[in-house]
């Protein structure tokens, strides 16, 4: 069986390929805080975590399963209520360079590290893996 694994899951963009990907018969775990709800939820293995919380992320991230063969990341933190950018405190920017960025090098990082002992292989020199980095974002001035 194919294994998945969609990085902020639970809503928009993330969740529409966790649903797509469960659809198509493979197992998909999902990350996030929130656990996935309503029509379809029930095909989702959910993992809590908070990749705002780098400890704790690299707890739960080393502790997925070695053969991942789809890897999507559409984890995305905009600010507490969506605040236009003049209105964004210091905290607010800290946390979506350490959700948006951060957690994406360091879920990145550990598939490139468990990946070298997967059967397919999705993560090598050749590139010959499938692995997707999402985002959905209108800007507000």
């Amino acid at each position: 069986m194919t294994t998945a694994v969609v990085v902020g899951g639970s809503t928009g963009v993330g969740r529409g390929v966790a649903d797509a990907w469960a659809a198509a018969g493979c197992r998909v775990l999902t990350l996030n805080r929130s656990r996935p709800v309503g029509p379809g939820a029930e095909l989702l293995e959910h993992v809590a975590v908070d990749l705002a919380d780098p400890d704790a992320a690299r707890v739960v991230l080393r502790s997925l399963p070695d053969e991942v063969d789809l890897l999507c990341y559409s984890a995305v933190y905009f600010t507490a209520g969506r605040a236009p950018f003049a209105e964004t405190t210091e905290r607010d920017w800290e946390d979506q360079w350490r959700i948006n960025v951060h957690g994406l090098w360091r879920r990145t990082r550990t598939s490139c590290a468990s990946s070298r002992r997967c059967r397919r292989r999705w993560w090598t020199r050749r590139a010959s893996g499938r692995a997707a980095r999402t985002t959905s974002t209108t800007p507000t001035t």
